[in-house]
């Protein structure tokens, strides 16, 4: 299958109260005068007289913070002040969500019935990480304590921001049964940044012969 392409990294984009460009400094790179702390490759650029951009080379650190500072020169024009010296910024964190758990049966083999989830990521995700944190149970809603432990199959998408997680093939409950996904923290992205510190659990009904 062909593979979706990668979004280019998202421009960091301050933005000044009024003309603050050099007239002559429009559409050019910016060299001096301004600086990334810790420093990230890529270019500054005037976009317009109040508009000052940087374009990362790759793609931003995840979790990090910076600091940019600015140096009164920057805005070398008559009648022009400076007074913001520094701003600083988080890049987002690592999150994942489950989203969309349900209960599934197959319209072609209606005795196929299983419960699905997804795991939701911002950042592409470790696809080892996940394999070994994957847990799913279910019970009688009468009796929780009678669990039973399921396998459960996973499938990513091409980037890695989604993995479709799918139990086995379940037996039709005499009783309605209350099924649960179980994720434990730790997953990773792919590129550096920190892991998830919480675990994320979704429940599904499974309905009985009755209902």
């Amino acid at each position: 299958p062909r593979t979706a392409p990668v979004p280019p990294p998202d421009p960091l984009e301050l933005q000044f109260d009024g003309s603050a460009a050099p007239l002559d400094a429009i559409d050019k790179p910016v060299t001096r005068f301004v600086e990334l702390r810790p420093a990230l490759e890529g270019q500054w650029t005037w976009t317009t007289e109040r508009t000052l951009v940087f374009t990362p080379k790759a793609s931003w650190p995840i979790g990090q913070k910076y600091t940019v500072a600015l140096d009164p020169q920057l805005v070398a024009r008559p009648n022009t002040l400076l007074l913001t010296r520094e701003l600083t910024f988080s890049t987002q964190p690592f999150t994942a969500a489950l989203v969309d758990s349900e209960f599934y049966q197959d319209p072609v083999d209606p005795q196929l019935k299983q419960v699905v989830t997804t795991v939701r990521f911002n950042y592409p995700a470790d696809v080892k990480a996940l394999e070994s944190k994957v847990a799913l149970s279910s019970a009688p809603l009468s009796n929780p304590s009678q669990k039973a432990q399921h396998r459960v199959s996973i499938t990513w998408d091409d980037l890695h921001f989604e993995a479709a997680l799918r139990s086995e093939a379940l037996p039709l409950p005499l009783e309605d049964h209350r099924a649960e996904f179980q994720v434990q923290a730790g997953l990773r992205p792919e590129a550096p940044g920190g892991a998830t510190e919480r675990p994320l659990s979704a429940t599904v009904t499974i309905p009985g012969k009755g209902n």
